[in-house]
C-alpha cells in the first residue's frame, strides 16, 4: 500500500496533513486530495474504463471477518456515487460518509 500512497501523492501533489487528517473526520474541500482517493482506487484496480468503482471487489479485500461491516458501509453510502458527478468528487463523497457512518473503521491509505 506504500507504493500505492507514495504514486498516488506523487500523481496528484496532495498534502500528507490533508489525507492524515481524513481519519480524523476532517475532509478537506480540495480537488488534490479528492483525486488522490481516486487514484487510490484505480490503482488498485477497483474501478473499470468507466470509472466505475467495483464495490464487490472493494468488499472482498477486507479480510473476511471485516466484509460483513464493509458491506454495511458501502449500502450505507454507494447512493453518493452519482455517474453525474465527476469521478474525484464520486470517490470523496463515500470517503466522507464511510467516516460520518463508522468512524471506527474508516481507513485512508
Amino acid at each position: 500500500m506504500n507504493i500505492i500512497h507514495n504514486e498516488c501523492v506523487s500523481k496528484t501533489k496532495v498534502a500528507e496533513e490533508d489525507i492524515t487528517n481524513c481519519e480524523n473526520g476532517i475532509f478537506k474541500d480540495d480537488v488534490k486530495l479528492k483525486c488522490y482517493m481516486f487514484c487510490v482506487v484505480e490503482e488498485l484496480n477497483l474501478v473499470d474504463d468507466n470509472n466505475e468503482v467495483d464495490y464487490e471487489m472493494l468488499i472482498s479485500l477486507f479480510p473476511e471477518q471485516y466484509q460483513k461491516r464493509a458491506l454495511s458501509l458501502v449500502e450505507s453510502c454507494k447512493h453518493l456515487d452519482m455517474k453525474e458527478k465527476e469521478s474525484c468528487q464520486r470517490v470523496f463523497d463515500i470517503h466522507k460518509c464511510s467516516y460520518a457512518v463508522d468512524p471506527d473503521f474508516y481507513f485512508i491509505f
